[in-house]
């Protein structure tokens, strides 16, 4: 759309069919015991869809769902997006895959009229036609699609037990519609690399997002080098990054019992691969932080090399590390890549001068999750206090991620926040808490 144009539909009615394959997959998911597992997604969006680039199509964000224990008990938090929930989410009663089979009608129509079912408008509005479910009486589909009309208004119908079982029923509604799968996944190629690679023959390296106002994201740097490592910080901190450096693995616990990054980049000249496993594996598993992102210069030996970490050359410049660093922040979207622990006590949240009560749900060293009796934008800053480690209280600032409706009469909001700066207390003294309910196995109330 940016661009100015459209998926044909063929290509629509492709990434309907393989988005629904991989929601049938969870669906139908068992524990070891072959019971299912019921899971229920809760995000299905645009945002959550993704084309690889030889044309796969990917359902991604499981971060909210939730599934057998779970599902049949009525939450008091409203998570997902506006004017996708389901009815029975708006009015708190328990969920099945029902739900998700409702919020891909709403994906299936706004990506085919071109706009959202239940309008645009306040918060209210918007929520309250999503609640009455109502679509239009007159054909938002031309006459030649009134099977696939016919198809999203059984989707999307109010009462659960008018709609689809779950996914993979809507699917066996489509499949008659359906195109010729091989073929619409070539054109899917082509388009991404059209996009990817606009009128050129090679792919050109990515440019870096430019980086989020505010304080820079922290980035442990381990070098056994240390003038090189000294000359790699200064370059990194002209590119918007904060550089710790370690040495050793004993310099990286250390630090890590003072501060948090957000990423890791390790000079493997002189490490074994083992070695540079072992530095990977102690920074996630410190308490908190979780699968960061890591970037290694230099291929390390063929001994184990670790997962989910980038490679550079020896020989790569600051600046090509600093985009791989800014693209990999950007891809694990901030305080998503850390380690959640369920943490409930009030708070205080303040925003442009104003303070509001509000509850704490999990913390992290990247964030928090909290439900708060305002809604600020994405990306405002807010700061926030809540009762930390003792007596002590922990002051932070944050940044906005997520916004959402946490109760049906839109009275109090579920805000995701990503730390940007602590205080008070100070970082150190969130990381002792953090630790303290590891150790304690819960809320630790020291």
């Amino acid at each position: 759309r940016q661009r100015g144009s459209e998926l044909p539909r063929s290509l629509l009615l492709h990434v309907f069919s393989a988005l629904l394959e991989g929601l049938a997959h969870a669906h139908e998911l068992t524990d070891d015991e072959g019971r299912r597992l019921n899971v229920v997604h809760r995000d299905l969006s645009p945002s959550n869809v993704l084309i690889s680039e030889i044309g796969e199509v990917k359902l991604s964000d499981f971060g909210i769902a939730v599934w057998r224990e779970w599902r049949e008990k009525p939450s008091p938090l409203l998570l997902g997006k506006l004017g996708r929930f389901a009815p029975e989410q708006l009015s708190g009663s328990p969920i099945d895959q029902r739900a998700d089979v409702f919020a891909f009608g709403v994906l299936m129509f706004e990506l085919l009229v071109g706009r959202m079912p239940f309008g645009a408008g306040g918060q209210h509005e918007v929520m309250e036609r999503n609640a009455l479910a109502v679509l239009p009486e007159r054909a938002f589909l031309p006459p030649d699609e009134a099977a696939l009309e016919a198809i999203i208004r059984v989707a999307m119908a109010r009462r659960p037990e008018q709609r689809y079982a779950d996914a993979r029923a809507l699917r066996q509604a489509l499949a008659p519609l359906l195109p010729e799968a091989q073929r619409c996944q070539q054109q899917l190629a082509e388009r991404v690399a059209a996009v990817v690679e606009p009128g050129a023959g090679k792919r050109a390296t990515p440019a870096a997002p430019p980086p989020r106002k505010g304080v820079p994201p922290r980035v442990l740097l381990v070098s056994r080098d240390k003038a090189a490592a000294g000359a790699l910080a200064l370059h990194l901190a002209r590119q918007g990054l904060r550089v710790d450096v370690a040495c050793h693995l004993a310099g990286v616990q250390r630090l890590l019992q003072r501060y948090s990054c957000r990423a890791l980049v390790i000079d493997t000249l002189g490490l074994s691969g083992f070695e540079v496993a072992q530095l990977v594996g102690a920074v996630r598993a410190a308490p908190g932080i979780g699968l960061v992102p890591a970037v290694l210069v230099g291929a390390p030996p063929q001994a184990v090399r670790p997962p989910h970490c980038v490679t550079l050359p020896v020989d790569a410049a600051a600046e090509e590390l600093a985009a791989a660093l800014h693209q990999e922040l950007s891809r694990c979207r901030g305080e998503r890549a850390f380690v959640r622990f369920p943490l409930e006590r009030a708070l205080a949240l303040t925003y442009r001068g104003c303070q509001y009560d509000g509850r704490l749900v999990n913390v992290s060293r990247g964030g928090a999750f909290i439900e708060a009796a305002c809604a600020p934008p994405r990306d405002a800053e807010v700061q926030v206090r809540f009762a930390g480690w003792g007596a002590k209280s922990i002051v932070a600032s944050a940044r906005v991620a997520h916004v959402a409706p946490a109760s049906a009469d839109v009275s109090t909001f579920a805000l995701g926040l990503e730390w940007t700066e602590q205080s008070g207390a100070g970082e150190a003294e969130l990381i002792s808490l953090i630790v303290a309910c590891v150790t304690s196995g819960g809320d630790p109330r020291g």
